[in-house]
């Protein structure tokens, strides 16, 4: 039985470590395939937070050199 969060109760957790049926087998290697491309993922973000920001440059509008003159 599933309960309410999506974890699988006590009692199931036993049943799959004594009998892997095949349907059992496929959700876990999803499960990992998933947690693996997480990963992947927070690896990239990583990389990006890692690396310095790049200043931006802001262009002058055409209206910046009237503010001097009245």
């Amino acid at each position: 039985m599933i309960s309410g969060n999506g974890v699988p109760s006590a009692s199931d957790r036993d049943e799959g470590r004594v009998r892997k049926d095949s349907h059992r087998v496929r959700d876990d290697s999803q499960q990992l395939r998933d947690i693996q491309d997480l990963i992947a993922k927070l690896e990239v973000v990583n990389r990006q937070l890692w690396l310095p920001l790049r200043e931006m440059s802001t262009p002058v509008s055409a209206d910046a050199g009237g503010a001097e003159t009245p």
